[in-house]
């Protein structure tokens, strides 16, 4: 308690916090959380574009093993897209691929489990695989006898520089590009 000057006692007034501190706080701490939230997004699509270069270098590995297998020969996937972890008909890479069981079958003897995109449930949201003959990259890598591709797109579509990162070659469609899909794709042809 204090004495006023004219001898009164008074209570101390606590003093809080005026309603302008706390909006300038709440505005801070709203712009901080926006800027984490960014970030862990964008670490989140790196991580998944680091699982994609993983699968591929896998499945790279299992191809080699199969066609060491084979005599030297790729699977023969007779010219069609297949989709690698899809082992029905079920239509896949927007449409221009679907699943295989024969080729399932055989790729199950080199992995544990057949890898799958990992946001599947995108247009182009799986691996695919195609041999023999010219692949999609067209002007860009040349197919041949005794090749094959692996396929993929990374999480915010297929550049340059994305297709290198996960392990790739950068490629366009040549022609016309499938209504709904991206006409740029990243791949790995191996002759």
């Amino acid at each position: 308690m204090e004495m006023d000057k004219r001898g009164f006692t008074t209570k101390r007034a606590e003093r809080g916090f005026t309603l302008i501190e706390l909006l300038v706080v709440i505005a801070i701490i709203a712009l901080l959380s926006t800027v984490v939230l960014a970030s862990l997004n964008n670490a989140r699509d790196r991580a998944r574009d680091a699982r994609r270069a993983s699968d591929v270098q896998n499945l790279r590995t299992a191809l080699e093993l199969l066609r060491h297998d084979n005599r030297g020969n790729p699977y023969d996937a007779g010219g069609n897209v297949l989709c690698i972890g899809e082992n029905t008909g079920a239509s896949c890479w927007g449409g221009d691929g679907s699943g295989s069981t024969a080729f399932a079958t055989e790729l199950a003897k080199y992995l544990k489990s057949l890898p799958k995109d990992p946001t599947p449930n995108r247009f182009y949201g799986h691996y695919t695989y195609k041999a023999p003959g010219n692949y999609w990259l067209g002007s860009t890598v040349a197919g041949g006898t005794g090749s094959y591709a692996i396929m993929w797109v990374p999480e915010e579509g297929a550049t340059e520089e994305s297709c290198k990162a996960t392990g790739g070659t950068f490629g366009k469609w040549v022609g016309d590009c499938p209504s709904g899909g991206s006409c740029r794709q990243c791949g790995l042809v191996v002759k």
